[in-house]
């Protein structure tokens, strides 16, 4: 039996996550969560599929002190825990660095004392903003510009990892776009898609409109992680990737939302706001080719997933 950690496993990505792990029987998923942004009726949805006798669920602060035996006999851990509202990590209320940070370092040295191999998803705001106009980047790209807290932290837990422990994988991922039983609306597609479904306003930055951005369908995120997963021993060891799905425009998202749905857009600033686009280069990783993964796909699906509004 593998067992399997996933920390925040009640979010956006472990909630898309999980069932797909718990399909194969020789798995046991044990989901960490601090209940701070999820709830745990959530969890019940995967006991209601009768996963239950492979299925834990321990309620802790990972950025304060805990046991570390309860990630002992692990196979793998995938961190997904913490803040991930890039907007509100300027907001001073927020401890990005104790929360995230301090979430990363206890995890990581019990990943250590175990020798247990990790799974990290970091972020590709990591490369904004550029000194250069259209720059297409690859995961050698050695330029970085965190602007956000959020991103910043993200660096800080990357170098932190590569310090201490050598069985890791950094998954850089762009905007992760899709339907999840755990999903928040605060990333630009998804929330776009709400804001449509609501008849509000979608709202664009000023200088964002035609601005390039990379995006990664969960649906793809996923598969990409149950490969990485299952080929642990040659993928994860202390490599950094990007993912994505595709590059696009504010203009391309919002033209394929107005495929499904009405949508009018309303100009705004915001501090995060970065002038120039930036294109990353597509790679093919544990991706099924036979399945062809579009962002485009993701929207339909998250709108049909909204239509008892």
């Amino acid at each position: 039996m593998n067992k399997i950690v996933i920390t925040g496993g009640l979010g956006h990505i472990g909630t898309s996550l999980i069932p797909k792990l718990l399909y194969n029987k020789k798995n046991k998923v044990v989901v960490i969560d601090n209940l701070s942004t999820s709830t745990i009726n959530i969890f019940f949805k995967f006991l209601e599929r009768k996963y239950f006798n492979r299925l834990n669920f321990i309620k802790i602060d990972l950025s304060k002190k805990f046991k570390p035996d309860i990630f002992k006999k692990s196979n793998i851990v995938i961190h997904l825990s913490g803040y991930t509202d890039q907007e509100k990590s300027f907001d001073k209320s927020v401890n990005i660095i104790e929360n995230n940070f301090g979430s990363t370092k206890n995890i990581v040295l019990a990943c250590k004392k175990y020798n247990i191999p990790l799974i990290f998803p970091s972020t590709t705001s990591l490369y904004t903003p550029r000194k250069k106009k259209d720059v297409f980047l690859t995961e050698e790209s050695t330029e970085l510009f965190p602007k956000t807290p959020y991103a910043k932290c993200k660096l800080k837990e990357e170098n932190y990892i590569k310090k201490k422990i050598n069985k890791f994988l950094i998954l850089r991922l762009a905007t992760v776009v899709g339907y999840s039983e755990g999903m928040k609306f605060h990333t630009v597609v998804n929330k776009f898609c709400l804001y449509s479904k609501l008849n509000k306003k979608l709202p664009v930055w000023s200088t964002a409109y035609n601005q390039v951005r990379p995006y990664l369908s969960i649906e793809e995120l996923v598969e990409n992680i149950l490969f990485f997963i299952k080929n642990n021993s040659v993928q994860i060891d202390g490599r950094t990737i990007n993912l994505l799905t595709e590059n696009l425009s504010t203009k391309e998202i919002i033209d394929k939302i107005k495929k499904f749905i009405p949508a009018k857009i309303k100009i705004i600033n915001s501090k995060s706001m970065n002038k120039t686009s930036f294109e990353l280069k597509k790679n093919f990783y544990g991706t099924n080719t036979n399945k062809k993964f579009t962002i485009e796909k993701s929207i339909k699906n998250l709108i049909k997933m909204l239509n008892f509004i």
